[in-house]
């Protein structure tokens, strides 16, 4: 009922993230026997956070994402008289550490798809759009992403060629062990080809080479990327609306040069741990993303793998029942 009745004002990559987030709650209400509304109390909604903090295997600020939905669920209920009225506002969200933010953040795959999906329907094949869909598909880091020419990209055959070009000042982080080639699926190759023939600057950078993303000057900054990325995650602008409760007119995020400065908005690394986490949870071998991303399988799982251990669970079963 809720979902239905948030359906005309939501957008759809809006209500698949509360969809998302209640169906949290609904795996609790299995595991409890909880089964009447008419019964949640603030001890039935504490030993829920318990549940996901201790279950779940959840970090703070994954938590405190799926909390903030619950509550606006909770709200809806009491609107309904299903629940006692004040249950809502007494729903606190777990304080969040600056430090364990900047560590552990990752964009959720929902939030990822929300972006794609708003990018491809306004502003197709735009650099904004080829270059986050080339970072969310490939677990691509900044420095990377930054160093890719024209020619590294081979849209018939489907994929990338990175390399290590130290001395026209684009290193790869891990050198010559960082060169590789980067399977890229058909969709992406699409959206990169018609933004090379559309969008692309036709620049050249100081040392005469065509960089694959470009300002109307030459290859792209990386700092420039970052803003593009930090512009683009922000919740108003691909779904309109503002956790937050900012008045868009007076919210100094909403300028491109400030979109940093939202709280929701998030730089590229997040993109690629959570790129990296989409990649295990949807079963592909650690050895294979391993290399994809260029990071030792010892770094992925302690710096990169946010898998929740039901998630991990989950994986495993999926290859367990097949003996």
């Amino acid at each position: 009922m809720y979902l239905s009745d948030r359906e005309a004002e939501l957008a759809k990559s809006s209500l698949q993230n509360h969809r998302y987030h209640l169906k949290r709650f609904l795996e609790f209400c299995e595991a409890t026997g909880f089964d009447d509304m008419t019964e949640l109390d603030g001890r039935t909604v504490y030993e829920y956070k318990q549940y996901r903090r201790d279950e779940g295997g959840v970090n703070q600020i994954t938590l405190s994402n799926q909390l903030s939905t619950f509550r606006v669920f909770v709200r809806f209920c009491e609107n309904l008289g299903e629940v006692e009225n004040g249950l809502a506002d007494k729903i606190e969200l777990p304080d969040v550490d600056p430090s364990e933010a900047a560590r552990d953040e990752m964009i959720e795959p929902e939030r990822a798809f929300a972006v794609l999906e708003y990018l491809e329907k306004f502003e197709y094949a735009s650099k904004r759009h080829g270059l986050f869909y080339l970072m969310w598909h490939t677990a691509l880091r900044l420095g990377t992403v930054y160093s890719i020419d024209v020619d590294d990209f081979h849209p018939n055959e489907g994929y990338i060629e990175l390399h290590h070009r130290p001395e026209s000042e684009t290193p790869l982080k891990n050198k010559q062990h960082a060169e590789r080639e980067v399977n890229l699926k058909g969709h992406v190759c699409q959206v990169l080809h018609d933004y090379i023939s559309h969008n692309r600057d036709n620049v050249t950078d100081d040392y005469g080479r065509k960089p694959l993303f470009t300002s109307t000057h030459g290859r792209l900054y990386k700092n420039q990327i970052r803003r593009i990325v930090y512009f683009i995650t922000r919740p108003c602008y691909y779904s309109g609306e503002c956790p937050h409760d900012e008045d868009p007119e007076e919210c100094e995020a909403t300028s491109f040069s400030h979109s940093s400065k939202c709280p929701s908005s998030i730089s590229t690394h997040p993109i690629r741990r959570g790129s990296i986490t989409y990649h295990l949870n949807e079963e592909v071998p650690k050895e294979v993303v391993s290399d994809r991303a260029n990071v030792s399988p010892k770094i992925l799982e302690k710096h990169y793998n946010r898998q929740t251990e039901s998630e991990k669970r989950q994986v495993r079963k999926a290859h367990l029942d097949n003996l």
